[in-house]
């Protein structure tokens, strides 16, 4: 049997530490959001059994609750990865 470790980071690409200096989060508006394609990762995640950790970004889970519900309901560890980075 073989064994897999695997992990993920749930963020924005804004939240990313190297664009700090040229962000102002309060104005970010964009409608791309990397939360659109959790979802195809979980439904491979779950066709293949395979349970993983997810680092998920404070600001994050408070806006998405669901989705954070939705991740522990699969079986994987919910992990927090700090408020903003």
């Amino acid at each position: 049997m073989k064994k897999l470790i695997f992990t993920m980071d749930v963020e924005e690409w804004f939240h990313a530490e190297n664009l700090r200096p040229y962000m102002n989060y309060d104005e970010i508006s964009s409608k791309f959001s990397t939360l659109n394609y959790l979802n195809p990762v979980l439904d491979f995640l779950s066709s293949q059994d395979i349970k993983g950790t997810f680092f998920i970004l404070a600001k994050i889970a408070e806006k998405n609750k669901s989705i954070v519900k939705k991740i522990h309901d699969l079986g994987h560890e919910i992990a927090n990865h700090g408020l903003d980075h």
